[in-house]
């Protein structure tokens, strides 16, 4: 089993990835008690087979979460993919606080879903990638918007995202939301995630991270903005939050290609008004950010893994970029990772993720006080 995604609410901590009795991965939801999280809310655990319809037997399938979120009524919305003759398929689900169905519809064989949001009117949007190409694998970014009449509004993102790059003809460069958000101040959609980039005079293509912003039901606000590789020529986030009057993206960066060559280092980025603004480049190799965000101290926290000579989960903090790290997590033995990291109100942190126990992966959430 293993959590990929987390939200930390009053009533619960509520958590998705997958589980494995024996018959392949799952789809599974968790609700912990938000006060002691090693304590099991009554009825959960729940897998897809509890929620989704008999009549398409999506439960047959093998299948895993990757996004989701829950809105103040506590309504929970899941993303995530199924498995189809061995490639990826599109779900999205709108559940009830108690985790009955609402809603669930899948999308096309080669569409993945990494995020999702609720908006306002019990909106909810999904973002991801569509597979343009399986050899070599090329993908589109997209976001999905799920209306209440049970249609789909979809969006591509792809280069070229301003009038003054180079154009991409014929669409061999790559794009992918990671992480998606609704900004509190402005309502405005945020998505953000990685692109293979061509700057004009170059003949290198590069992977830098992206943000763009858009009116949840509408088209985009401004222009997506794009690393300039300004920490090494190559980045990528995996997520985004609010802290502070900012937005915080955690991902990595290197500067070679080859990660064997260049290792991996984890990567903060700020980001105001849907532009990058601010860097953070952490002196860890080998090792990227899954998740960053701030506690109630105003700290910023980061969570991750390391990944040379196996898998361990890194997650630590710091008040100032130039000051001392204080770390909750090394890793372990065994193979471990941290997917995320969330904060609540009272200043207690959360990681999902999952740690090995006699050679199988086990999902973990592990809270820390500020």
């Amino acid at each position: 089993s293993m959590i990929s995604a987390m939200v930390y609410t009053d009533a619960a901590i509520v958590a998705g990835g997958w589980s494995d009795t024996g018959a392949g991965p799952r789809a599974t939801i968790w609700k912990l008690d938000p006060d002691h999280c090693e304590e099991t809310l009554p009825g959960w655990p729940k897998t897809i087979a509890n929620w989704t319809s008999e009549e398409d037997d999506l439960d047959a399938l093998h299948s895993v979460l990757s996004a989701i979120a829950v809105d103040e009524t506590g309504t929970i919305a899941v993303g995530g993919n199924l498995v189809v003759g061995g490639k990826p398929q599109r779900y999205t689900a709108l559940l009830t606080e108690s985790g009955g169905r609402l809603w669930e519809r899948t999308g096309l064989v080669g569409e993945v879903v990494s995020s999702v949001v609720i908006a306002d009117d019990d909106l909810v949007i999904s973002g991801g990638w569509k597979f343009t190409s399986d050899n070599p694998p090329r993908t589109d970014a997209m976001i999905w918007r799920h209306l209440s009449d049970e249609s789909v509004i979809k969006t591509t993102l792809k280069a070229p995202f301003t009038a003054d790059e180079p154009p991409d003809d014929p669409n061999w460069r790559s794009e992918m939301i990671r992480a998606m958000l609704i900004e509190p101040e402005t309502g405005f959609l945020v998505v953000a995630g990685e692109r293979e980039f061509k700057p004009n005079n170059d003949v290198n293509i590069y992977t830098r991270a992206f943000i763009a912003r858009f009116v949840p039901l509408g088209g985009p606000v401004g222009s997506p903005s794009t690393s300039p590789g300004d920490a090494y020529k190559r980045d990528a986030v995996y997520s985004i939050a609010v802290c502070g009057g900012k937005l915080i993206a955690g991902g990595w960066t290197r500067e070679k290609e080859d990660p064997n060559v260049m290792p991996t280092q984890p990567l903060f980025r700020w980001a105001s008004n849907g532009i990058w603004s601010d860097k953070l480049v952490e002196p860890m190799l080998s090792t990227e950010l899954r998740g960053a965000a701030c506690d109630r101290e105003g700290k910023v926290v980061g969570a991750g893994f390391r990944s040379a000579g196996g898998s361990d989960a890194k997650v630590f903090a710091f008040a100032d970029p130039l000051g001392e790290r204080t770390w909750y997590e090394s890793g372990i033995a065994g193979d471990d990772m941290a997917n995320g990291v969330v904060c609540d109100a009272r200043g207690f942190c959360a990681w999902p993720g999952h740690r090995t126990i006699n050679g199988t992966p086990v999902a973990v959430v592990r809270v820390h006080h500020p």
